[in-house]
C-alpha cells in the first residue's frame, strides 16, 4: 500500500472497472456466460479489446485492490496504468504501480 497521509480520493472509474471485472468474472465462472464475446452483448459493448483488458483486472494483488477501493491508490494511478500490467506476480504488480 502506498506510504502516504493523504486524504483517501475515491476514483470512480476505477473501481467501476474492477467492479466489472469481478462481475464479469462471476459470471464466467457460474457458467451464465462463457466468454469475452457474451459480454459484449450483455453489455452493449463494442470493444473486445477493453472488454479482455477488464477482465484481467480480477488477477490484481488483493492489497492493489484494496487500496483502490478505499480511495488510497496513487494519484496518478489509471486504468491505462492497470491495463498495463501483464504479470500476474503480485510484488511485480505493486512495483509497476508505485504501491
Amino acid at each position: 500500500m502506498p506510504k502516504t497521509n493523504q486524504e483517501p480520493e475515491i476514483n470512480p472509474q476505477l473501481i467501476k472497472a474492477i467492479a466489472k471485472s469481478y462481475y464479469w468474472n462471476k459470471l464466467m465462472l457460474s457458467g451464465e456466460i462463457t466468454s469475452s464475446t457474451d459480454i459484449l452483448k450483455i453489455e452493449n459493448e463494442f470493444n473486445i479489446t477493453y472488454i479482455k483488458y477488464i477482465l484481467g483486472l480480477r488477477f490484481l494483488a488483493s492489497d492493489i485492490v484494496e487500496t483502490i477501493l478505499n480511495g488510497r491508490q496513487p494519484r496518478d494511478l489509471s486504468l491505462k496504468n492497470l491495463f498495463a500490467v501483464k504479470t500476474l506476480n503480485w510484488n511485480e504488480q505493486r512495483k509497476l504501480l508505485n504501491f
